[in-house]
C-alpha cells in the first residue's frame, strides 16, 4: 500500500512540472477552435525543430496515445503523415502536409485529407496550424497553435475531446523532448 501511494505521487508530481510548462488557451466561436499552447523548452533549436518534424522521432511519442502515425511522403523539408485515430465508437484518419522552416524555427502543417467512420465524429473542413520557437522574458517556448474549422457548431463535448487529444499529444511530445535532451547530455559527457 505505501509502495501505491509513493509511486502516485512521484506520478502527481511529474504532472505537475509538465502541466507548469505548458500554458494553453483556447477560442471557440461557432465552427472554429483555436487552440494555442506556450510550452516551456530547454533543447537546442535544431533538436526541438527534429523531434518536432521528423517522422523517426514522431512515431516514437505519438504511440503513447490513441494515434498511429503513418509517413506517406517525405522529401527535404516538406513531409505528408497520416494520422489514425482509434476511438472507442469510430475510426478517423487524418493526412497533414507539413514544411519545416529552419530560418524561421517554424514548421506548419495544413490537413489535406479527412475520413471518418461514424457520424459520432464531426465533419472538420479544415486544420492549419504551427509549432515555433519562440523566446520570452529569457526563457524558450514552443509556440503551438493550431485552428479548426467544422462543418456545424463546435458543442461543448468536442471542445473537450479536443483539448484532450492535443494535451496528451503535447504532453508526450515534452516527455520524449525532456528524454531526448537527458540522452544528448549524457553522450556529450562520454
Amino acid at each position: 500500500m505505501k509502495y501505491a501511494i509513493f509511486i502516485l505521487l512521484i506520478a502527481i508530481a511529474l504532472f505537475a512540472e509538465t502541466a507548469d510548462r505548458i500554458v494553453p488557451t483556447y477560442a471557440f466561436k461557432k465552427n472554429v477552435a483555436e487552440m494555442t499552447y506556450l510550452i516551456e523548452v530547454k533543447n537546442d533549436d535544431s533538436t526541438i525543430l527534429d523531434v518536432l518534424f521528423e517522422p523517426k522521432h514522431i512515431l516514437k511519442y505519438a504511440g503513447r496515445t490513441n494515434l498511429v502515425i503513418k509517413p506517406i511522403s517525405e522529401k527535404n523539408n516538406r513531409n505528408i503523415l497520416e494520422y489514425n485515430y482509434n476511438y472507442l465508437v469510430a475510426k478517423l484518419l487524418v493526412e497533414m502536409k507539413r514544411e519545416r522552416f529552419p530560418e524561421l524555427n517554424k514548421i506548419t502543417f495544413s490537413m489535406i485529407r479527412y475520413n471518418k467512420t461514424s457520424p459520432v465524429i464531426p465533419q472538420v473542413l479544415s486544420i492549419e496550424g504551427s509549432y515555433q520557437i519562440i523566446e520570452k522574458n529569457g526563457q524558450k517556448f514552443i509556440k503551438y497553435h493550431q485552428q479548426t474549422v467544422m462543418k456545424e457548431d463546435i458543442n461543448k463535448v468536442y471542445q473537450m475531446l479536443m483539448k484532450r487529444d492535443v494535451r496528451r499529444f503535447i504532453r508526450e511530445t515534452i516527455a520524449y523532448l525532456d528524454a531526448t535532451s537527458k540522452s544528448s547530455l549524457a553522450e556529450r559527457q562520454k
